[in-house]
């Protein structure tokens, strides 16, 4: 049974962080490495999780139904919504930050135009130009 339960939740963490990989490599218009990613998605996913199982033991432990009737419910809603909407833009940033901190390649992709990865691209070719010339 305890063991049924740990396979439960490394399989739901993994499906988690291989939701957050996607979005993190597929969604932006650079191309970053892999392992960038990784690291973001899995911080995300711990974050994430353990807002999940804070929540879940709120629900299970304090009633919030009883004290608040539906308004309760509704508001413990949103907060996760906003929750869960401030992970992502966190772990999107975590990625940025944690590739450009390693000097992993960061390139544009095909189909980028001007957004604020382009103008980040080129100001850092202004700065490598600066630094060649001096």
């Amino acid at each position: 049974y305890m063991l049924v339960e740990v396979v439960n939740f490394a399989a739901g963490f993994g499906l988690v962080m291989l939701l957050f990989a996607l979005m993190f490599k597929v969604l932006p218009d650079v191309l970053i490495t892999w392992k960038s990613v990784w690291r973001g998605a899995f911080l995300t996913t711990l974050l994430f999780t353990l807002g999940k199982f804070l929540l879940s033991l709120y629900f299970s432990q304090l009633k919030p139904t009883s004290t608040f009737g539906a308004a309760g419910t509704v508001i413990l809603i949103m907060m996760w919504i906003n929750y869960s909407c401030m992970l992502i833009f966190f772990g999107a940033k975590f990625t940025k930050v944690y590739t450009y901190k390693r000097g992993y390649p960061v390139v544009l992709s095909k189909h980028a135009r001007w957004s604020a990865a382009k103008l980040y691209a080129d100001g850092l070719k202004q700065m490598q130009a600066k630094n060649e010339e001096s």
